[in-house]
């Protein structure tokens, strides 16, 4: 009613309606900036807006360390491999189509083990891996996710290999990344 609305037969109803999505007071109007310095400098940064591309490699410790037990938010017992794969299948639906990503798992059960596998291919989100989307490739793999148990957490070297395969797939105008999920220990591994 302060904004001038009307109800049907034009008179001042009086208050905003109640309900979902309405408010009851109206944020007053925006004010535009005055001083033209700035309104060209907001311009010049709206008209260089433009959606970044993300290469992401995630590195997922599936070390025995992260069977140990934990308490969550709400009180409930679990284990670090629990909160993580609960975040994890929340994750891959937040990156955007513009992105490129790929797996790995890492741990060691015996000193014969490889540092890391790769559980999820590198390639763009919306490509087709093995006919189903890689977005759900990853939902699948991070849904799955269960820690080996008493494996060792070959942590630097996974990192230190990941960093390798990240500067040959280094792009320009892209946002490069390895995400690390981990407990933090590099232990119990022959790559220590």
């Amino acid at each position: 009613a302060n904004q001038g609305f009307r109800g049907p037969q034009g008179r001042d109803a009086g208050s905003a309606p109640a309900g979902p999505g309405f408010v009851a007071k109206y944020a007053p109007p925006f004010q535009p900036p005055q001083d033209p310095a700035v309104v060209r400098t907001l311009t010049t940064q709206w008209a260089q807006y433009k959606t970044l591309q993300f290469n992401v490699l995630v590195l997922v410790d599936a070390s025995g360390s992260m069977n140990e037990p934990v308490t969550d938010r709400s009180g409930n017992v679990t284990t670090k491999a629990g909160l993580l794969q609960k975040a994890g299948v929340q994750a891959a639906q937040l990156f955007g189509e513009d992105t490129a990503v790929g797996m790995w798992m890492f741990g060691t059960p015996n000193a014969q083990s490889p540092p890391y596998v790769e559980v999820v291919p590198f390639g763009p989100l919306d490509q087709d891996l093995n006919g189903q989307p890689r977005r759900k490739r990853f939902t699948d793999v991070a849904s799955a996710y269960q820690a080996m148990p008493a494996a060792g957490t070959p942590l630097f070297e996974t990192i230190l290999r990941a960093n390798a395969v990240m500067q040959k797939r280094w792009t320009a105008e892209t946002v490069n990344l390895i995400v690390v999920l981990t407990d933090g220990h590099d232990r119990d591994t022959p790559y220590a």
